[in-house]
């Protein structure tokens, strides 16, 4: 069995990796559970540890076997602030996707008494990247509308899975590096000087056109900026289509 302060370390690892790898009452304190067993730690204490480098008791439980190096790369965590536009935070977990990955983490992450966390989590992120102090994890805290509660086994189980999904991640990358490169060298040399200046204007001008679209299936509407070339020949002109990724727009 673990010891006591080794679960504590644990649980203040799981937490700052789960929300770095995130007129209202805000939270007063975090609790952290891993089967019958309930840890708490007051928000106010991360503050004052952050901030002034003064460990209150009830985090000295939690770092008490820590190095000064980890402290200090606790310290730093708390208040590393991601540079990130709100509102394209806003937009995105306001997406289908993004609602997707909130549910996810607020069955780990949740508020007091085990219910989901992710309306919360959302307002908590979105609140911290509008504040002067920024997108920071203890900024996240501070903004949390409620107690936090962080469910051990969960949050260990998705960052599992999460390992596995970057892994193949890599593995995928690392293989299509290997075929290209054995591609490339199976094709004949190009001169690529003798090829048009792609930062030049070419021979054909365009026509813009915006279509509207809905997606029946998802219940969404949306728009897609269409350039047609003059000259156009049917069944020969080359199609490229762009997705410019979640949380923009088009013209962005």
């Amino acid at each position: 069995m673990f010891k006591q302060s080794k679960i504590a370390l644990f649980f203040l690892g799981l937490a700052s990796a789960c929300l770095t790898s995130i007129p209202v009452q805000a939270a007063e304190k975090l609790f952290l559970s891993y089967g019958p067993l309930i840890l708490s730690l007051q928000v106010e204490s991360l503050e004052t540890f952050a901030k002034e480098g003064i460990i209150n008791p009830d985090l000295a439980f939690y770092l008490e076997r820590a190095t000064p190096e980890q402290q200090a790369e606790f310290r730093e965590a708390l208040l590393k602030k991601v540079d990130v536009n709100p509102v394209l935070i806003s937009r995105f977990f306001n997406t289908k996707i993004g609602e997707d990955i909130l549910t996810r983490l607020g069955k780990g992450i949740t508020i007091q008494g085990g219910t989901n966390g992710k309306y919360a989590l959302r307002g908590a992120l979105i609140q911290a990247a509008f504040d002067p102090e920024g997108l920071t994890l203890l900024n996240v805290f501070k903004k949390y509308p409620t107690n936090i509660q962080f469910q051990g086994e969960l949050i260990e189980g998705f960052a599992q899975y999460s390992e596995l999904v970057f892994l193949a991640t890599e593995t995928v990358v690392k293989d299509m590096r290997a075929w290209t490169a054995e591609e490339a060298a199976a094709a004949p040399s190009v001169n690529y000087a003798t090829l048009s200046d792609l930062r030049k204007p070419g021979q054909y001008k365009v026509t813009k056109q915006v279509w509207h679209l809905s997606d029946q299936s998802r219940n969404r509407q949306f728009y897609v900026d269409v350039y047609v070339p003059q000259g156009l020949r049917a069944g020969k002109t080359p199609v490229i289509v762009f997705s410019h990724g979640l949380s923009s727009r088009p013209e962005d």
